[in-house]
């Protein structure tokens, strides 16, 4: 008879603490459309998400490079609207968290 626990007594590799402190930078840093205030603006840097989608928010015009302004958010919370290449754009929450931004200031 085989030993199956023979070859397999293997112990997790540690993980640096200095590759988890820059990965938590790096999603401090990350902003997304959706963490936007009232009045707040900045430029699309990148999509995220499934292709189907980022075809969608492309169609709309919200491509690498276009400024964007939150105008207002509705009552409660969804959808909010947006100023982009001088149109007022009304988009889901769940849409504009996949749109990461430069922010201004």
């Amino acid at each position: 008879m085989l030993d199956s626990s023979a070859g397999s007594t293997s112990t997790p590799e540690p993980t640096s603490s200095s590759s988890r402190v820059s990965a938590d930078r790096v999603s401090a840093d990350r902003r997304t459309l959706r963490d936007l205030p009232v009045g707040g603006s900045g430029r699309i840097a990148s999509h995220e998400g499934e292709p189907a989608l980022v075809q969608r928010l492309l169609e709309m015009g919200l491509t690498p490079g276009a400024s964007v302004q939150v105008l207002r958010v509705a009552p409660l919370g969804d959808p909010m609207e947006i100023r982009v290449r001088g149109y007022s754009l009304s988009i889901r929450k769940a849409d504009a968290a996949h749109l990461v931004l430069e922010v201004d200031g």
